[in-house]
């Protein structure tokens, strides 16, 4: 990661509104903006690695929150060798989430098209940003 891409760390932006558990591990939370609109999950980025979660996404949250929609920004387990987790993660975040329009960026956006390639009974959409390959339509 370089210097420019940590400036993301440091945007400054509100705290969720709440934190919520989905499961026993200390990464199995989703934090909470609740609003009057639908709500969007979203996965966050970060190379897959430890050391980024879901705090470098707070602005965007925020920006969403200011835009109506109820907003839940899921942290999952970042395992070496353990891609299989990141993925179980997101599917029991997103149930615990409920109906939701789901946004991922980069290693997040990943992460939820396998989501979404699942059962998913929940997802409304999926939108991506990331290291997929554009599917011409």
């Amino acid at each position: 990661m370089t210097v420019e891409d940590r400036t993301v760390l440091t945007r400054p932006a509100p705290g969720p509104a709440r934190t919520l558990r989905y499961g026993p591990d200390p990464d199995q939370v989703i934090d909470l903006w609740p609003g009057d609109g639908p709500v969007v999950a979203l996965v966050h980025g970060g190379f897959w690695r430890p050391d980024i979660d879901r705090s470098h996404l707070r602005p965007m949250a925020h920006a969403l929150r200011r835009a109506g929609w109820s907003v839940a920004s899921i942290e999952y387990r970042r395992r070496p060798g353990g891609p299989d987790l990141a993925v179980a993660d997101v599917r029991a975040a997103l149930a615990a989430v409920g109906p939701s329009v789901v946004a991922g960026h980069s290693a997040g956006g990943h992460l939820a098209m396998c989501a979404a390639s699942g059962p998913a009974p929940t997802l409304a959409m999926c939108a991506a940003s990331g290291p997929a390959p554009t599917l011409a339509m």
